[in-house]
């Protein structure tokens, strides 16, 4: 008797082709599961970044005048609004915190730019006329930036 071990050439073509056939199914199938997570995941650093920006230049509109901005940092904003509240906005490790409530997580990047009557970059409290914001949050792997900006009330 002859007893020969091992796979036929035409059982090896059929083993190959199937598990061709497996994973092309696989890659067929997995792409647009793949492009609906990175969708998903940039959808919800859009919000939470844009939740975030709108309430930081929110409570920027509300600077009674640049004589109320007690402290003016890139990373650290603190005013009386026009109802008398202090309100202080700055990044404390990876959050945008509003008095000590988170309003953004896993931020990337944060600063604010001070600009003067003609738009120009000031270091000067009085001087303040107008408050930008640039914001950028991860969300996974996606990183959104976002800008706004805010005038402030009754500057001259």
């Amino acid at each position: 008797m002859n007893k020969h071990s091992g796979f036929s050439l035409v059982e090896l073509v059929i083993g190959l082709t199937a598990g061709a056939a497996v994973a092309l199914m696989a890659f067929i199938l997995f792409a647009p599961a793949e492009n609906w997570l990175f969708t998903q995941s940039r959808r919800s650093a859009i919000n939470e970044g844009s939740l975030a920006l709108s309430r930081t230049m929110r409570e920027t509109g509300r600077i009674a005048s640049p004589a109320q901005i007690t402290t003016f940092t890139a990373d650290d904003l603190q005013f009386t609004d026009v109802d008398s509240n202090a309100i202080t906005i700055q990044i404390v490790g990876n959050d945008l915190m509003l008095n000590g409530d988170v309003l953004a997580h896993d931020v990337a990047e944060f600063a604010f730019t001070y600009l003067d009557k003609d738009g120009n970059v000031t270091a000067t409290a009085s001087e303040i006329r107008v408050v930008k914001a640039m914001l950028v949050v991860s969300s996974g792997s996606q990183l959104v930036r976002l800008q706004s900006a805010e005038r402030i009330r009754n500057a001259p």
